[in-house]
């Protein structure tokens, strides 16, 4: 419990805290890209993700702690919040901070080696995933990747007489 108290006093310490609702701004060291690096156990952190682990205890390791306030320097733990990359990006658009590019998908993919008949083939086939593979030249992961519907989403199931 000792432990607990001194990282959370040596964290809060580095911290200028204004009223409960306004951006805590990390003091010392922040990296290139202003977000504030806090040292524990040998590795350096970034201080958002302390404050959040701090006042939430825990948090996926596929998640990010993303900014409400789109301050990189803010610790406020009322200021954020656990969310995937994609959270982070669509709050980056509306801060104007990022411009959103949609992915480009099946044929209209820069690694395209599938037509949308072939896919679709695939889709509806019994045949194994390494016979498929060699069939159309490519590799077991990508239709296990066209199966499982990790890509070609926007294919529709479709049954192959």
């Amino acid at each position: 419990m000792r432990k607990s108290t001194n990282l959370k006093n040596r964290f809060w310490e580095r911290v200028k805290k204004g009223r409960p609702n306004d951006c805590w701004i990390w003091l010392l060291c922040k990296d290139k890209d202003g977000y504030g690096q806090f040292n524990f156990n040998k590795k350096r952190l970034r201080a958002h993700r302390v404050s959040f682990l701090l006042a939430n205890k825990t948090i996926k390791k596929s998640l990010l702690v993303c900014h409400k306030c789109n301050n990189p320097p803010c610790v406020n733990p009322k200021h954020l919040y656990a969310g995937t990359q994609a959270d982070n990006d669509l709050d980056a658009v509306r801060a104007g901070t990022k411009y959103y590019v949609q992915s480009k998908v099946g044929t209209a993919h820069h690694s395209n080696k599938l037509t949308k008949d072939q896919v679709i083939f695939i889709l509806g086939s019994k045949l194994s995933g390494s016979c498929l593979a060699k069939m159309f030249g490519v590799s077991n992961m990508l239709i296990s990747k066209i199966r499982r519907r990790s890509i070609w989403k926007h294919i529709e199931n479709h049954i192959v007489v």
